[in-house]
């Protein structure tokens, strides 16, 4: 009874994760449309991710322990 429950809860957030903003994968064509600022701007958070443009000397010195 616990795996029906369990499958059934993996199924509804697979559903509600499905997202309907994104437009299915096409070979070759963009994903976003690119004549909006819209679509472009959604193009650009899909290729870089913004976190980094974040990021301090402090939390960025680590890797510079290892030179």
């Amino acid at each position: 009874m616990a795996d029906t429950a369990t499958t059934a809860s993996v199924a509804a957030a697979s559903a509600a994760n499905a997202s309907t903003d994104a437009p299915p994968f096409q070979l070759g064509k963009p994903r976003f449309q690119q004549t909006s600022f819209y679509g472009r701007f959604r193009h650009f958070l899909d290729i870089i991710d913004p976190r980094t443009l974040f990021v301090t000397e402090v939390s960025h010195g680590c890797p510079s322990q290892w030179r």
